[in-house]
């Protein structure tokens, strides 16, 4: 009995990590991607303003 809560809790522990190494992750993705749609967005400004 004590062996499968022991178990139980380093799951636990496991998924918890497993968890917060795709949150930060998905952090990192987000944000560079948000910087490149920016830089393309101003590259469009550029050619657009240039057009006219």
């Amino acid at each position: 009995m004590l062996r499968t809560r022991h178990r139980q809790g380093s799951n636990a522990i496991e998924y918890a990590l497993i968890a917060a190494l795709l949150g930060a992750g998905l952090v990192v993705a987000i944000t560079n991607m948000g910087a490149i749609t920016q830089m393309l967005f101003s590259i469009v400004e550029v050619l657009a303003s240039a057009a006219l």
